[in-house]
């Protein structure tokens, strides 16, 4: 770039706080301002100089002694319309009297009000919003736990589910329909609500939770799972018709709790798709029976945000750290299963837990996140957010054991009955045979054929009957291998308080996470994508690194690439005279 050979006025200033490696610079609003700055730093001025280029840069001559000059760093002058303004790159001593300056164009300065920026491709930069985009830096491996949220509904109740072929309640034909349940099916549901972690000491037995039924005045009191169990094991016909019984966190029935009652309310509205009724069986046992439930209802946890568990953990340039990888949320069902989600990824910071269970012949409760991977179009296509991607599914056998205990002894009865029976069919067969005999030999050639076709007849009914008792004791010893094991994990998680989901918030150790909120801090964030160049969106400075950057001007090509050889090797805009200073609070404009 040629410069003009000389200038009426030369303008030597000191303390200029940027340097010709045009990694910083100050960036003003208007030309006074820029014009201001540079004259609150003169040093000396002279008229009437000359300027001579040499191969990279440019020189001049002063008539001072070069140790007066130590820290002068920065220089300006004018010809016709344009101040060009120059970094001041070496003092060269002549004499005592006489210093050659070398000096270089600062471009930016010179022509930062003759060029706009277009959209361009840019690498990194300070944005008012953390992209998310995979910054893929070294974060370290393990996590701290900032924060951990246990999540029990009705706090802590469980269901008591049982399912009989029949009705198991007292009534009349229409009350002992069976239960609709999603579809018309043969069997009966019934649900007994019981609080584990309440046990009552002077009377025995879990503590029940009150009942109300479509806004009711009427409380119902449920008997308790171990008056169930004991009425079932005396009542052989109960015994024999109970398909299953487990217990589980949530069935899918709307309702909602009440903790201000003494122990606790269960309210059960009536609507177009669920229908339940407090029954008693002829021993006296209460339990709520499903008429039918056409519509799982899905339940939601309001639980926080996120920032509310990370929060603004990047000290100056906004929630960068609370995104993944550097944050993770994990929920955990207790028992060994695991879903992380990206705190980034969700549609709004708000953070609701759903809970979706089903009547089923066995547990089935799936947890998940709400508005996770979403976009508002395709929320306002699901239900309420609902999506079952990214779910944790409780699918654990959570059977009864005395129901196995029950069932092993009609299967074994049936078995022992079975063997008596044949028995006695080889017993009275043998002495048919017996009787038979004598007759034989008595009556000639004509009885002797007719006896041995009866005798041959009653042995081969003998061979088959034998060999259909057999079939069906083979048949029990074949029975399905998860009967004998459903029950196996439910006293432990019981035990151990596994009921629930927690969810668990992590985050990278300190020290990495320091260091990489440093870096963000100055660099900015990874954007790697055609956008509008923000050079002022903070309050102190603004760094913007490019590829091939795109500037609308009537520059000439030199002075171009000039410009666009800064903006792709980097550069930080400042907007305070403290350039450098790291130390400052750089907020969001």
């Amino acid at each position: 770039m040629e410069l003009p050979k000389s200038t009426s006025t030369l303008t030597l200033c000191s303390n200029v706080p940027f340097n010709s490696d045009l990694r910083h610079t100050r960036r003003f609003v208007t030309k006074s301002e820029q014009t201001g700055f540079f004259n609150s730093r003169m040093k000396l001025r002279y008229n009437d100089v000359s300027f001579q280029k040499q191969e990279y840069y440019y020189i001049t001559r002063v008539g001072i002694n070069i140790e007066q000059l130590r820290d002068v760093n920065y220089m300006y002058f004018k010809n016709v319309d344009r101040t060009y303004y120059c970094f001041v790159t070496n003092l060269e001593y002549v004499n005592d009297n006489m210093t050659i300056i070398h000096f270089e164009l600062d471009y930016l300065q010179t022509y930062f009000f003759d060029y706009t920026t277009r959209r361009s491709y840019v690498e990194r930069m300070h944005t008012t919003q953390p992209p998310k985009e995979n910054e893929q830096l070294d974060y370290g491996q393990d996590y701290d736990t900032v924060n951990i949220e246990n999540i029990e509904l009705f706090d802590g109740i469980k269901f008591l589910v049982i399912i009989s072929k029949k009705p198991l309640h007292t009534g009349s034909t229409d009350e002992q329909q069976s239960s609709v349940v999603g579809v018309p099916q043969p069997l009966s549901f019934y649900i007994v609500p019981f609080n584990p972690g309440r046990y009552d000491d002077v009377n025995g037995g879990y503590v029940m939770p009150s009942i109300t039924i479509g806004g009711g005045s009427d409380h119902h009191f449920l008997s308790s799972p171990e008056r169930v169990i004991r009425a079932f094991y005396k009542s052989e016909t109960a015994q024999n018709n109970i398909v299953s019984m487990y217990l589980t966190d949530y069935t899918g029935i709307n309702m909602t709790y009440d903790r201000n009652q003494p122990t606790g309310e269960l309210n059960i509205p009536k609507n177009t798709y669920q229908r339940l009724s407090v029954e008693e069986t002829e021993d006296a046992v209460k339990m709520l029976y499903v008429h039918y439930l056409t519509q799982s209802h899905v339940m939601e946890i309001p639980i926080g945000t996120t920032r509310q568990y990370f929060g603004s953990v990047t000290h100056d340039i906004g929630d960068k750290l609370k995104d993944y990888p550097y944050s993770v949320i994990t929920l955990d069902d207790r028992r060994g299963n695991r879903v992380d989600y990206k705190p980034d990824m969700f549609l709004d910071d708000e953070l609701t837990v759903l809970v979706r269970g089903a009547l089923s012949h066995n547990n089935e409760v799936s947890y998940s996140l709400k508005n996770y991977q979403l976009t508002a179009s395709l929320k306002d296509k699901l239900k309420g957010g609902v999506q079952f991607e990214h779910s944790l599914t409780n699918i654990n056998p959570q059977d009864i054991a005395i129901l196995n205990d029950h069932l092993a002894s009609y299967m074994q009865g049936n078995k022992n009955s079975m063997n008596a029976r044949r028995e006695d069919m080889m017993f009275n067969t043998m002495f048919g045979m017996a009787t038979q005999a004598p007759s034989a030999l008595l009556g000639g050639l004509g009885g002797g054929l007719s006896t041995a076709t009866s005798i041959t007849t009653g042995m081969i009914g003998l061979q088959q009957s034998i060999g259909g008792e057999k079939a069906k004791i083979e048949d029990i010893k074949n029975m399905p291998p998860g009967l004998q094991k459903q029950g196996a994990n439910i006293h432990a998680d019981f035990l151990h308080a596994k009921m629930g989901v927690k969810l668990i918030f992590k985050r990278i150790q300190k020290p990495a996470r320091d260091r990489l909120s440093d870096y963000f801090n100055v660099f900015g964030y990874k954007i790697n994508k055609m956008t509008h160049i923000n050079e002022r969106t903070m309050t102190r400075f603004n760094y913007v690194k490019t590829k091939g950057i795109n500037i609308k001007c009537s520059l000439n090509n030199e002075v171009v690439q000039k410009i666009q050889s800064i903006y792709d090797n980097g550069i930080t805009f400042w907007h305070t005279d403290d350039v450098g200073n790291y130390d400052v609070t750089n907020e969001v404009i």
